[in-house]
């Protein structure tokens, strides 16, 4: 919905999509998903979740 924030990455998080919609920062630990610029949710939950 939002094409400025398609995607993005910064040195100490990324890949992100959307403004929250798929937020992973390993650094500071808050990976997120939030639907907010995207038309379809990516995840079912807005929980916070873990990537290995």
């Amino acid at each position: 919905m939002n094409e400025k924030h398609a995607t993005y990455n910064r040195m100490h998080y990324g890949p992100g999509f959307g403004y929250l919609d798929l937020y992973i920062s390993p650094l500071y630990g808050a990976n997120r998903c939030v639907m907010s610029d995207y038309e379809k949710p990516i995840r079912e939950t807005n929980d916070s979740f873990n990537v290995e």
